[in-house]
């Protein structure tokens, strides 16, 4: 692909994951070709410099005599924060996007911020379909995984844990977990105790 296929390289960040919002790839080329960032791709022709947006010349002093480079990844930072923003907060958990429910954020925010449908999170997260998000809550934006990454084999319980918080943790479904372990559906692991995490607790 070439380095001035910014539409390639749009898609590309897309399709690799790098944002969950269906529009991402949209959104870049939009903010790109409505301040005509495309023209830092061929420096070589400061004629073209006439062609620029119009809004870029209500741009600071200091901002114009910036040279092209400063000037493109300063224009860049300014126009595209919007686009961008959104995928620095989600974090990867076994390889799953997930975030962290921020104060005063309502369920309905969270679905529109990253183009998701009212059954996704409460179906990723094995919540209730009317379920209502609370300030530290791990929310996976992608289905959770049979069992955990490799290296997590196991947990030792602590103060305060439940079946779910752990499952939520390690991106394991809490079936799995229940499974993996022997238990009855509806009891809970005491402080202490030893959870397997990739496969069947081994029987003694």
């Amino acid at each position: 692909m070439k380095t001035t296929d910014y539409k390639g390289w749009a898609r590309g960040l897309k399709k690799a994951g790098y944002a969950t919002n269906p529009d991402y790839s949209d959104m870049l080329i939009r903010k790109i070709e409505e301040n005509s960032l495309y023209y830092y791709d061929n420096q070589s022709e400061p004629s073209a410099k006439a062609n620029l947006n119009p809004r870029e010349n209500k741009q600071p002093d200091s901002t114009l005599n910036m040279s092209p480079n400063n000037a493109a990844q300063s224009s860049s930072v300014n126009n595209l924060t919007e686009v961008v923003a959104r995928p620095l907060r989600i974090k990867e958990t076994n390889r799953i996007q997930n975030i962290i429910v921020r104060d005063g954020e309502t369920r309905e925010m969270i679905e529109k911020e990253f183009g998701l449908l009212k059954w996704e999170v409460p179906k990723y997260n094995e919540l209730e379909s009317d379920f209502t998000p609370y300030p530290g809550q791990i929310l996976y934006l992608q289905p959770k995984r049979d069992k955990a990454e490799p290296g997590k084999e196991t947990h030792s319980v602590t103060e305060g844990e439940s079946l779910y918080s752990i499952s939520q943790k390690y991106g394991i479904k809490l079936k799995s977990l229940i499974d993996f372990n022997r238990l009855e559906a509806g009891t809970e692991p005491k402080p202490g105790d030893k959870l397997w995490l990739r496969g069947p607790k081994p029987v003694r």
